[in-house]
C-alpha cells in the first residue's frame, strides 16, 4: 500500500470509498466485506473501523457518489423542451439509463443499515429531495393549482411506482416486464399520471 495512503487519514477514507464503489460495481454490494477492503487495500481489517464505524456508513458514502450521478443525469435534461410529459419521460429515460448501466451501484442506495442520524444519511437524503424537485416543478406546471403538499406526494408517487417496476425488472422477479420493454410500460404510467392531474386541477 503507498505510504502516503498509510499516512494520510483522509487519503485512506478516499482510497477506501473508491475501493468499496469498485467491489459494488463488479460484485455488488453483499460482496463489500471489512476483510475484502482491507485485503484491497493492503491494510488490517481493524484499519477499517478507525476511519468508518460500519460497511453501512462506507456504503452510504458510495450512495452520495451514485445519488450525485443520477443528478447529474437529470440536471442534464431540457426542461424548456417538449410538453411536460415529455420532459417527464426525460427525466424517466435519465434514471432508466442510469439502472439499465449501474444497477450494482443502484441496488446498493437500498440495500443495507440506515443510520438515519448520521451527518452522511442526512446529506443523502438532502439531495435525494432536490431530486424529487425536477418533478415537482414539472407536476406543478400541469396542476397550477394544487397545493405544494399535493404536488410533493404525487412526485414521489410517480417516483415510487417507477422504482417499483425497475425493482421487479432488475431483481428478475418479474418475467413479463424487462429493461428492453419497460419504457413504454413507463410511458403509459406517466401519460395516466399526467391525464390524473390535469383532470383534479
Amino acid at each position: 500500500m503507498p505510504k502516503k495512503i498509510r499516512e494520510s487519514r483522509e487519503e485512506l477514507r478516499n482510497a477506501m470509498i473508491a475501493t468499496a464503489e469498485r467491489v459494488i460495481v463488479s460484485d455488488g454490494v453483499t460482496a463489500l466485506t471489512a476483510r475484502r477492503l482491507a485485503s484491497e487495500l493492503g491494510i488490517a481489517v481493524g484499519t477499517t473501523y478507525n476511519v468508518f464505524k460500519d460497511m453501512s456508513s462506507l456504503v452510504e458514502e458510495v450512495n452520495a457518489l451514485t445519488i450525485a450521478r443520477i443528478t447529474e443525469g437529470i440536471s442534464g435534461v431540457d426542461a424548456s423542451a417538449g410538453s411536460d410529459e415529455d420532459i417527464l419521460m426525460c427525466y424517466a429515460d435519465a434514471y432508466i439509463g442510469f439502472v439499465t448501466e449501474n444497477q450494482n451501484l443502484w441496488a446498493a442506495l437500498f440495500h443495507g443499515e440506515v443510520h438515519p442520524d448520521s451527518p452522511s444519511h442526512q446529506r443523502n437524503l438532502a439531495n435525494t429531495l432536490k431530486l424529487f424537485g425536477f418533478l415537482e416543478t414539472t407536476l406543478s406546471s400541469i396542476a397550477p393549482q394544487a397545493d405544494k403538499e399535493t404536488v410533493a406526494a404525487s412526485a414521489r408517487a410517480l417516483w415510487a411506482a417507477v422504482h417499483g417496476m425497475l425493482s421487479l425488472v432488475a431483481g428478475n422477479r418479474h418475467v413479463i416486464l424487462g429493461l428492453g420493454d419497460i419504457r413504454e410500460t413507463i410511458r403509459v404510467l406517466v401519460h395516466n399520471h399526467v391525464a390524473g392531474m390535469r383532470a383534479g386541477s
